[in-house]
């Protein structure tokens, strides 16, 4: 099912837009509540990808390939190691002061979601398969190579009804630490920690 599944770290020379989809898709509520419609969100987030200094660059990334395309991706950093002084150039050379005022009241929004008061290792923003490759296996190959990589605990929120994902989750160990309320959306969340 896996086979010729290559996963790797994500290079700035790669498709980022298709990286940029993927982390849409991983969390499209969201990222409409903080940047506005899918095409713009996909927009900012490809050009954050670009950038070396935020949570979603490209160093952030690992992602899987099937046929020389980007099939899946996962997103962890450590919040202890994130410089807010060069994250906040990353995106001030990216969306402007007019929509870096946008995003600050749109991301009060989602200010629980915010709250890394628990976290004490690596937080995983993002884990997606491409639709067309799903049930291959190619989640639990980002995750175990994650996992690999980063020895340390690790943290995701994951919308409470996503089933299939919370699952998988709980397979590799994850267990459910809190409940999280997301005022401006439907979708209540859960936030699991895998002891590293």
């Amino acid at each position: 099912m896996s086979e010729n599944i290559i996963v790797r770290e994500l290079k700035a020379t790669d498709d980022l837009e298709k990286a940029a989809e993927l982390f849409y898709e991983s969390g499209s509520k969201m990222y409409e509540l903080v940047f506005g419609d899918k095409a713009t969100a996909i927009t900012y987030l490809s050009k954050l990808i670009r950038e070396e200094n935020n949570i979603y660059s490209h160093k952030t990334c690992i992602v899987a390939f099937k046929n020389q395309q980007i099939c899946g991706l996962v997103s962890s950093y450590n919040k202890d190691n994130i410089n807010n002084a060069e994250m906040g150039k990353d995106f001030m050379k990216v969306l402007k002061f007019f929509n870096m005022m946008k995003l600050f009241i749109s991301s009060r929004k989602i200010k629980e979601l915010d709250d890394f008061s628990d976290v004490d290792g690596y937080y995983v923003q993002a884990v997606c398969v491409d639709e067309d490759y799903r049930k291959m296996g190619i989640a639990s190959k980002l995750l175990e190579y994650c996992f690999n990589k980063q020895k340390e605990n690790l943290y995701l929120d994951v919308e409470a009804d996503n089933y299939n994902a919370i699952a998988l989750y709980n397979k590799y160990g994850f267990k459910k630490i809190r409940d999280i309320n997301v005022k401006y959306t439907n979708s209540p969340y859960i936030r699991m920690k895998k002891c590293g």
